[in-house]
Parts: C-alpha cells; sequence; structure tokens
C-alpha cells in the first residue's frame, strides 16, 4: 500500500518541477536585450539582463568622460534591439576676431560648434574653414570679422585764377576784377575694417555743396606769348591750374579693350597725346591751349580741350599720356595754361620741333 502511494506522487512531484524550471526559463529569456551600443568608430552588440543605459555600459565596461554626451540618458531604460550612440568630446580653439577661446564640444562641423557657442556670423566675416566644413581635434577655428563704414568729408574746391588780357592797362599792369572764393565739397568713402584693422578705403562718391568763384584779373598785355622753342602765338586768358597725367589703362579710364567707349573722349574724339581732361565751366571743350610747367620740367605745350572727368573740377587739368608708367611718374604740378586766340597751322607748329 505504501509503495503505491509513491508511485502515485512521484510524476506529480517532477511534473511540478518541469513547469517551474520552464516557466524560470521562459521569464528570463523574456527580460534579455539586444542592444547596440555605438561608440563613435566602433560598435558594441549586447546581450543583457539589465535595464538602463547606465547598467548597460557598465556592463560593457564603456568609460565617458565628463563632457561625452550619450542618447538615450544614463537613467533611460532601453528595449529590445534599441541603439545607444555615445559622442565623445574634445577640445578646440576659436580665433573670434581678437578674442581666444578653447571650447569642448562633440559636434563635428563648424556651423555646429559656432552655434552651440553662440557665435553669430555677418554677412562679410571669413570664416576658416568654411561653415559646413567637418573638423576633428587639432583643427582651429578663426573667424576674421570684417565690417564697412561708410564716412563723408569735407573738402576744398580750389578757385582758379582767370587773368584776361586787356588793352586799357600799361604793359604788365594788373587789376583784381574779383575776388576767388574756395568751393566746397562732400566726399563718401567706404572704409573696410578686418579685426578693427582699417585694410581699404575707397572712394564712393562727390558731392559739390558749394561752387568755388574764381578769381578775375584784368592784366595789360601785348597778348602775345613765346615758347620755350621760340614759338610765339596770341592768347585771351591765362589760368593757374593743378595738372596730373592719365592713359588708357582700366586705373585711368575704368574701361577695357573691347568696351564700346575705350580710348573715346568726352568730345566723341580718340584720346591721344596732346588731348586733355578739363572742366568746362572753366575751359570750355574744344578750346586750343598751350600747357607751361611752373617748375623745371618741361611744359606738356601744345593741346586740345577735348575730354572730362569725374575729378577734375575748377582749376584741374589732366593730361593724356600715352604710356601707363610715364603718366604715374607725372604725378601732380601746377601748371600755367594759355587759352589760345589765333588759329595756330599744325606745320607752323612742326616747324618749332612740336
Amino acid at each position: 500500500m505504501k509503495k503505491f502511494k509513491i508511485s502515485i506522487f512521484y510524476p506529480i512531484v517532477i511534473g511540478v518541477f518541469l513547469i517551474l524550471a520552464i516557466g524560470l526559463t521562459v521569464f528570463r529569456h523574456a527580460n534579455i536585450r539586444y542592444v547596440v551600443v555605438h561608440d563613435e568608430k566602433k560598435d558594441y552588440e549586447v546581450l543583457s539582463f539589465n535595464k538602463s543605459v547606465s547598467e548597460i555600459l557598465e556592463h560593457c565596461e564603456i568609460e565617458l568622460g565628463p563632457n561625452d554626451v550619450v542618447s538615450p540618458g544614463l537613467d533611460e531604460i532601453v528595449n529590445v534591439e534599441d541603439v545607444i550612440d555615445i559622442s565623445r568630446s574634445y577640445e578646440l580653439t576659436i580665433r573670434d576676431g581678437d578674442n581666444l577661446m578653447t571650447v569642448s564640444t562633440t559636434k563635428h562641423t563648424v556651423r555646429e560648434i559656432l552655434e552651440e557657442n553662440s557665435i553669430v556670423l555677418k554677412d562679410l566675416d571669413i570664416v576658416a574653414p568654411f561653415v559646413d566644413a567637418k573638423i576633428s581635434e587639432g583643427v582651429h577655428i578663426n573667424i576674421t570679422r570684417v565690417w564697412d563704414e561708410y564716412v563723408k568729408e569735407e573738402g576744398i574746391i580750389p578757385y582758379y585764377t582767370e587773368i584776361n588780357l586787356v588793352n586799357d592797362l600799361e604793359d604788365d599792369e594788373i587789376k583784381l576784377v574779383q575776388s576767388g572764393e574756395n568751393g566746397l565739397k562732400e566726399v563718401t568713402y567706404q572704409i573696410r575694417y578686418e579685426n578693427g584693422k582699417m585694410i581699404s578705403r575707397n572712394f564712393i562718391a562727390e558731392e559739390i555743396v558749394k561752387d568755388p568763384v574764381s578769381e578775375i584779373k584784368d592784366k595789360g598785355s601785348e597778348e602775345l606769348f613765346v615758347t620755350s622753342r621760340g614759338l610765339p602765338f596770341r592768347y585771351s586768358k591765362v589760368i593757374i591750374c593743378e595738372a596730373t597725367a592719365y592713359d588708357l589703362s582700366y586705373a585711368s579710364c575704368a574701361k577695357n579693350p573691347g568696351d564700346p567707349a575705350y580710348g573715346i573722349t568726352f568730345s566723341g574724339t580718340q584720346a591721344r597725346p596732346g588731348v586733355i581732361a578739363v572742366d568746362p565751366r572753366v575751359i570750355p571743350l574744344g578750346s586750343k591751349v598751350y600747357v607751361e610747367s611752373l617748375d623745371s620740367t618741361s611744359d606738356y605745350g601744345f593741346a586740345s580741350a577735348e575730354d572730362t572727368g569725374s575729378a577734375i573740377k575748377g582749376n584741374k587739368i589732366d593730361l593724356f599720356i600715352n604710356n601707363n608708367k610715364a603718366a604715374l611718374r607725372y604725378g601732380r604740378r601746377s601748371v600755367r595754361v594759355y587759352i589760345i586766340e589765333d588759329e595756330i597751322d599744325e606745320d607752323y607748329i612742326k616747324g618749332y620741333g612740336y
């Protein structure tokens, strides 16, 4: 009777143990997590019973630096087949104008790093490397701060002296008819700065605020001038001017060969030696003149007023010289301009070596 009882309950006990073992196995497998840890250049595939990100990283023996960023956060619970991303921080230097700073970041483009550090760029600023460049440890970011200022300056327009030759005065007697008065102009310049240092200053515009008033003198004279080569001619007016020189280079005329107006004067003639640019209010276009140097240099000689220029105002003239280096060497000089009264035959002029 006793053996019969054991034989009945033994299979029951074994069955209970099997059920418990299978249930425990199923329970344990149900809590195993398959997780991928992406640590920048290295990936870990992890099977773990751990639930939080920090526990999984500890399980993988992955250490974090103080500024490293983990996503999801360390206290987050992961699910099966979740991915944990680790962004490693590194240091780099940023030179922003004259300011140098060292920053720690996990970003890898210049744009992201600047945004992270609240650095705002303006339109003219220069960044190296360029804003969308990828960057890594050891690379520096340099920002050159660039800005423009527009300034207005007042300038004097010197009055010119006009000498009229008259017959009712003694030879070389001079009579003041009208006092001269300087004019006034307002000039606008664009000044460019890089990191607070001026790198360029460019003329933008000029506005005449007040026109100069010419000084007028009457002079008794025989109205005859003899050039340095002995050629006499009669003149009606003498003006003291400031002379510069120009040529056909782009710097002088702002035109290139092939442009429709290249080498063409305001009067529609071809620019050539013997052509000068004038202010028509002072020397009428078409006037024949003789330009006499007031220093030890040679006279420019006979010329024709056929051109104008934006900078030629008042008692200023611009002499055409068909050689860039010679035009630059001419610089700025004082000259005496005789407005010729008589028609002078070109063969007559050539006979004197002009």
